[in-house]
């Protein structure tokens, strides 16, 4: 049996370390025409991607093997298994890739993770990343050196499917998987985690560890051009000061650093569990600006309860100080407690002045596209509404946070 693992440019990162641990056994693949029945074929996916991975499996041929992964298909694995899935692998993986590729050729147990023909799996999540390699020298990626996050922002999944407990990537291995793409040719160093600033940590801030980390790899690889704090590596803004911006400045090669916002409404920041106030977000950007930055803000639209008032009032402040807008639209994720509140329209008003930011250059991102996915995204998890997989968190029930204070600019919803 050939095992395949299903290549796009959303799921590079999650598949790279798996193809590492795997060795030569998982084969990655973006042409499907490959496959032949009797093969296996692995998919990882978002919920945004969903339509893509449908079309894929159109073109699969009978008698071929067909298992996801991913942070959707681990959320909600009766979705998957309706997609026409085999079996759907719950979590993180490097632990047990090795042993899911003996179960499909018959000659192991099943791992702990798999659901699908009578398996019921549990979620498989606190993974010591330090173990494992962080990439394929097949699939070069960004190096991980964080994963979980102890926050409970009630719109993300990443607590939910890969715990509230962060862990890191030594100092001394990072150097090492620096080097390696180094010699690859590969200058351009970029790094996966939750949060920047809480790099060594336990999750708060812990702006020295990461100063720490980029001064070492500097100083071993000086012709090594080290992004941090720019995708996939952004800040909260509550965590940065003035002081380590600057010390960052004189390290990195990125010029932007990113910021989530996601509304302008304390009333609105609390309902997420966003755990910072509108006026951090306005501190985080002026310190950005003068340490040399140019900051770029998250926000979501469509929020089920958003004050749009108060967050185009905090987009207009921010644009004013040289900030961009990096727009989403609210996406209802499976595993959160968001997962079953309505996508809200934007008002007439509030678009167009969407529309203006974005001619001035001010605005950038794919909320439109999201858009589209939100309100099927949403039928999705109504239909498969109590199969959601996930830690469960005190306080994470979805009614608290269906409702609750919303503002309206005007004008009819778009």
């Amino acid at each position: 049996m050939r095992f395949f693992a299903y290549i796009t440019r959303q799921n590079r990162y999650s598949f790279s370390p798996l193809l590492a641990r795997a060795g030569g056994r998982l084969i990655p693949i973006e042409n499907l025409g490959e496959v032949q029945a009797g093969d296996a074929v692995l998919f990882s996916f978002l919920s945004p991607q969903i339509p893509e991975v449908a079309e894929a499996l159109e073109v699969l041929p009978r008698g071929t093997l067909r298992v996801a992964g991913g942070p959707h298909a681990s959320a909600l694995p009766l979705h998957a298994l309706e997609m026409g899935f085999n079996y759907v692998f719950l979590g993180e993986g490097e632990e047990e890739i090795n042993r899911l590729l003996d179960f499909l050729e018959g000659r192991a147990e099943p791992p702990r993770c798999l659901q699908g023909k009578g398996l019921k799996g549990e979620i498989c999540t606190g993974v010591e990343i330090e173990l494992y390699p962080p990439f394929s020298e097949l699939l070069p990626i960004p190096i991980e050196i964080s994963r979980g996050c102890p926050f409970l922002c009630t719109y993300c999944q990443t607590p939910r499917l890969l715990g509230r407990k962060m862990r890191h990537r030594s100092p001394g291995k990072l150097e090492y998987w620096v080097g390696k793409l180094l010699r690859r040719g590969i200058r351009d160093i970029r790094f996966i985690t939750p949060n920047g600033v809480a790099y060594g940590g336990k999750g708060g801030a812990n702006p020295h560890g990461a100063i720490k980390l980029l001064a070492l790899l500097k100083r071993k690889y000086p012709s090594s051009r080290l992004y941090f704090g720019s995708f996939p590596s952004e800040f909260r803004p509550e965590h940065v000061s003035m002081d380590f911006l600057r010390e960052l400045r004189s390290l990195v090669h990125n010029r932007r650093v990113i910021f989530g916002a996601q509304s302008g409404s304390d009333a609105v920041l609390r309902l997420l569990k966003r755990g910072h106030r509108r006026g951090d977000v306005l501190m985080a950007a002026e310190a950005a600006r003068k340490a040399g930055f140019i900051p770029e803000i998250d926000f979501i639209f469509g929020l089920p309860f958003d004050d749009e008032g108060e967050s185009l009032s905090l987009m207009k402040e921010l644009v004013l100080m040289g900030a961009r807008i990096h727009a989403h639209y609210f996406l209802p994720l499976p595993s959160t407690p968001l997962a079953l509140a309505e996508p809200r329209p934007l008002s007439a008003v509030f678009a167009r002045e969407v529309e203006k930011f974005t001619g001035q250059g001010n605005l950038f991102g794919q909320w439109k596209r999201q858009r589209e996915i939100s309100r099927w995204l949403y039928r999705v998890n109504r239909e498969f509404s109590g199969s959601y997989v996930g830690e469960e968190n005190e306080g994470d029930e979805e009614k608290n946070y269906a409702g609750g204070p919303a503002g309206q600019s005007g004008g009819k919803d778009v």
